[in-house]
């Protein structure tokens, strides 16, 4: 993932989740809870399973909503 940066990512990873979000095929909801922003790699990792999640989700379930949490375990 080195050298990609999606542009949602620039105003946080929060608004882009919700970004995605508001895209997917069923309805979901976002909760993210970091102390501080995390590292570029970070969220872009994160934003990219995200997208897959949520993809794979309206591809393969039967799920009426989905719900991503991102939370920190403080490290």
């Amino acid at each position: 993932m080195r050298g990609i940066h999606p542009p949602a990512l620039d105003s946080g990873l929060e608004p882009a989740l919700t970004t995605l979000a508001a895209r997917s095929p069923i309805p979901a909801t976002i909760r993210v809870e970091l102390p501080q922003r995390p590292p570029a790699s970070v969220e872009t990792m994160l934003y990219f399973s995200a997208a897959e999640l949520l993809t794979n989700a309206g591809k393969h379930s039967d799920a009426s909503t989905v719900a991503l949490t991102v939370l920190s375990d403080g490290e």
